[in-house]
Parts: C-alpha cells; structure tokens; sequence
C-alpha cells in the first residue's frame, strides 16, 4: 500500500489551502492554492503570507508582519495567531489588502477560514476579489 504524503493530501483538497506556521510562514501550498495565487511552490514555501500576497506592507522596511497594521489590523495575522494560541478556528474572515502588482497598487479582498491541526495551521482561502479567482482554479 503506497503512503501518501502531505503533499498529495493538499492537492486532493478542493480548496486553496495553505499549511502555515505560527509566524505566517508557508510551509506547504495545495494546487489550487498555487493556481489561485498564481505562483510555484519555490515562490511560496518559506514565505511570509504577506510576502506570497504581494501586500503593501510586506515591503515596508522589516517586511511582513513587523509593521504596526501588521501586529493590529492585519485579519490574516490575527486569525492565525488566534487560532494558534487558542485552538479556535475562524470561519470567512474578510481580510483587506493593499497589493503591489505590475500595473501599481489595488485592493484585494480575501475570504479565509483557519483551522490549528498540531503545531500549524490550515489556511483555506475561501475567496478572492469576489471569488473569480478562486472559481477560474477550479
């Protein structure tokens, strides 16, 4: 009988869903949520979440989640860090982001739920900008 690894796991997944740390590092990106956000496993593993998004902040002197809209408003940080510390999920938290792209800055909208599974956490992006996105990777 073949052992499947994370990785397989991940992508039988139907959602985008991100494996992170208690920092807001990537350590494991699922298919869809490659496909969603449009990069390669090298440009999102060992990343900050705001570094992988593109956010405003994350190119601010320290980087991601060293700024003070970081520790404060950032929903993705605060979800993360509350699901860690309390074991408590959160379920369609909207999180709004300033992010940096090739034709200059634009407000994206994320939808995510979290869940503590050992030491990480399971980030599922629910949507994206309304959703295109997500619908377009399915």
């Amino acid at each position: 009988m073949k052992k499947s690894s994370l990785r397989d796991f991940l992508d039988s997944l139907e959602a985008p869903v991100l494996v992170m740390d208690a920092n807001a590092v990537v350590l494991e990106a699922n298919a869809r949520a490659r496909a969603v956000l449009g990069k390669d496993t090298p440009a999102i593993v060992g990343q900050r979440g705001g570094d992988v998004i593109a956010c405003a902040h994350s190119k601010l002197p320290g980087g991601c989640g060293l700024q003070g809209h970081c520790q404060t408003a950032c929903v993705i940080r605060r979800s993360i860090g509350s699901t860690v510390s309390m074991g408590i999920g959160v379920r369609n938290a909207l999180s709004f982001h300033q992010i940096q792209t090739p034709e200059g800055m634009r407000e994206m909208h994320f939808a995510i739920s979290t869940e503590k599974v050992g030491e990480v956490v399971l980030l599922r992006i629910d949507s994206v900008s309304g959703g295109e996105e997500i619908e377009n990777a399915r």
